[in-house]
């Protein structure tokens, strides 16, 4: 891509989207351990990023803040609208903290799960994030056509979407993480439904990718270290230290 030089230190990793309609390309990550040149500027150590650039590979455009992690691809709408899954922190963990203005007032000392939708040339249009007893990690978001965003991600304790008071889950202490999904209106960015997959009650489950089918279904996969349980269905780790699962949301039309 022009106007990008990979030559950095340690792992990294980043998630590229195309948009079949402009051919503009959009990468997210996280910065590792050196800046990363990016056009004429340069990103910070340890920021989370989105960046745009046109179908010929120069560069347009990047959002990044020091407080934020972004997890997966981001996904487009038809609209070219972006959005993007990870974490963020607040003024709690560090003071001006704020992801292209946008702020987690109240997010408590771990940061919270993060959610945030821009505009195609990276105006922030609604952001949203949780409240959290554990350090949260995220997965990445996927579309369905129903005109939902859904947010994947795991968690351990307390877990609670502002404005939404229908499912606050709460665990006790060293109940281990569960994966979980949080629906979103795209058009308003609240919260419209959540959804977990339970654990063996002491044994980490993780959740690492999301994918939709353009079908109204999002299916999910992830780590178990003992038990899972999908819709009344129980999955267990026969060997390893971690074992693999799919787990589909949505539909019964295979």
């Amino acid at each position: 891509l022009g106007g990008i030089n990979w030559d950095t230190k340690g792992s990294y990793s980043a998630k590229m989207t195309r948009d079949a309609k402009t051919g503009k390309y959009y990468l997210c990550a996280k910065t590792g351990g050196s800046p990363l040149p990016m056009g004429s500027i340069s990103i910070p150590v340890g920021s989370g990023y989105i960046a745009c650039f046109d179908k010929n590979g120069k560069y347009l455009w990047d959002k990044h803040s020091d407080v934020t992690t972004f997890i997966g691809r981001p996904a487009l709408d038809d609209n070219g609208n972006i959005y993007l899954g990870g974490g963020i922190l607040g003024p709690a963990s560090k003071p001006n903290a704020n992801f292209n203005g946008f702020v987690a007032t109240d997010a408590g000392i771990s940061g919270g799960h993060f959610i945030v939708k821009l505009d195609k040339d990276g105006k922030n249009i609604w952001g949203a994030y949780d409240h959290v007893s554990a350090a949260p990690f995220s997965s990445g978001v996927a579309l369905r056509s129903s005109g939902e965003v859904v947010f994947l991600g795991y968690f351990g304790g307390l877990l609670q979407w502002p404005g939404y008071i229908k499912d606050t889950f709460n665990f006790p202490l060293n109940s281990g993480y569960l994966p979980f999904l949080a629906r979103f209106s795209t058009q308003a960015g609240r919260v419209i439904g959540l959804e977990k997959l339970d654990n063996d009650g002491s044994n980490d489950a993780y959740s690492d990718m999301i994918i939709p089918d353009g079908r109204n279904n999002v299916y999910i996969g992830g780590q178990i270290k003992g038990g899972l349980t999908v819709n009344g269905n129980s999955l267990y780790n026969v060997g390893g230290r971690n074992d693999w699962y799919v787990a589909k949301f949505g539909h019964n039309n295979c």
